[in-house]
């Protein structure tokens, strides 16, 4: 998958109904879906497994 076709943590966050500072939350505590480091500073999801963290039968967590 190039690194166009991933998402950016706003995108996401917009998807979830969280907030960005959430996400980088969830990603230190290894939850949510998985974050892909492609920079120093860079992070972004890759679309089907947001989706399948979405479908997922686990709650959210808070």
């Amino acid at each position: 998958m190039a690194e166009h076709d991933l998402l950016e943590r706003s995108v996401v966050a917009r998807r979830l109904g969280v907030c960005v500072r959430t996400l980088e939350r969830w990603a230190k505590r290894g939850i949510g879906p998985r974050a892909i480091r492609v920079g120093p500073r860079l992070v972004r999801y890759d679309p089907s497994e947001v989706d399948a963290w979405l479908s997922s039968d686990t709650e959210q967590p808070s």
